[in-house]
């Protein structure tokens, strides 16, 4: 790979904001490799100009299939029973909403269709921001929370067993450690859905 020279007036290198500019940045096989100040460029390399720059953001917790802006709970509730193809162009929709926010890395913590697994096979192939962590489908606990993302743990199945077979196409693994979060109140309904 040739590299990227990137001229910034100012950046933010995760910890420390350097707004002095301008800065010469070169990046080589996707790393920031050096930092210079100045406008100081190398031949032969293209550059790229922009006013800021930062790291990437992380979106530590998403289920890109879901219409997060939806608030009727009738409509979400039969959003659920859409076919695949909806659901899938909904969350191509929310991985493009993530990268315009400047989100390069989404943690998807499940569905029980794979739509993250799909999602995130497209953007393996077109090499392509955000990439996508995920989960698949997240475990529950027998006739709990989260039906809509998640398999359930049953008296047939053993947790290293179902760990086992999710984490061949897992990225992480999502455990349902509660019911469903009440937001208007801050409150989690209902006991914990497993022992220790």
């Amino acid at each position: 790979m040739p590299g990227l020279q990137i001229v910034v007036q100012s950046y933010f290198d995760g910890s420390t904001y350097h707004p002095d500019g301008p800065f010469t940045l070169t990046v080589q096989d996707g790393c920031i490799h050096e930092i210079r100040s100045g406008e100081r460029l190398r031949e032969g390399m293209p550059v790229r100009r922009a006013a800021f720059l930062m790291p990437g953001l992380v979106e530590a917790h998403s289920h890109l299939f879901l219409d997060g802006g939806e608030l009727d709970s009738t409509k979400r509730a039969a959003y659920l029973k859409a076919p695949r193809d909806e659901m899938l162009a909904v969350a191509r929709q929310s991985v493009w909403q993530s990268l315009e926010a400047g989100v390069t890395l989404v943690r998807d913590a499940g569905d029980i269709h794979g739509i993250n697994l799909s999602l995130r096979e497209e953007q393996q192939v077109a090499q392509a921001l955000p990439r996508l962590l995920c989960a698949g489908r997240a475990i529950r606990n027998a006739r709990r929370y989260g039906s809509f993302m998640a398999q359930e743990l049953t008296e047939q199945t053993s947790p290293e067993q179902l760990v086992s077979e999710l984490a061949v196409q897992a990225d992480q693994i999502k455990i349902l450690m509660t019911g469903i979060i009440d937001f208007e109140v801050g409150a989690v309904l209902g006991a914990p859905q497993f022992t220790l």
